[in-house]
């Protein structure tokens, strides 16, 4: 099991988190809880509503479109992140290859704190448009 630093490390490598001072992400890390799970192991199915937001602190998991499979994620990546703030529907099917050992945050209980921790938002707000900026600048134009 990894110790509190190196949680707090993986949370600081989210995108959405880079804003955070370490006590930020300290109380950050305070309402997440952490999961091991068996391989072979779906933990989110395309189509179905999600609130939880994971941060792979050990294993790999495939991420699946429609049966295919589109990605791999290993140690320090992580997935959902916008389900903690918008429960849509899941874009992906997850399921573990290797055990897993995952930190997990859940929308529950992520958006009260957002509410008790007001700079917490403010930051987080700032992560999201760096994120949004990121994409806009990968996607090719057609004109």
């Amino acid at each position: 099991m990894l110790g509190k630093d190196k949680k707090l490390d993986r949370l600081s490598q989210v995108p959405i988190f880079r804003a955070l001072s370490r006590k930020e992400l300290e109380t950050l890390a305070r309402s997440a809880d952490t999961l091991s799970s068996a391989a072979g192991t779906p933990l989110v199915r395309q189509g179905e509503a999600g609130q939880e937001f994971f941060v792979l602190l050990d294993g790999e998991v495939s991420v699946t479109v429609a049966g295919a499979e589109v990605a791999v994620l290993g140690q320090g990546e992580w997935f959902g992140e916008l389900a903690i703030i918008d429960p849509a529907p899941r874009d992906a099917t997850v399921t573990t290859l290797t055990p897993c050992e995952l930190l997990v945050i859940d929308g529950r209980r992520f958006l009260p704190l957002l509410e008790q921790v007001p700079v917490l938002a403010h930051k987080i707000l700032v992560g999201m448009a760096r994120r949004l900026r990121e994409a806009d600048g990968q996607r090719v134009w057609q004109g």
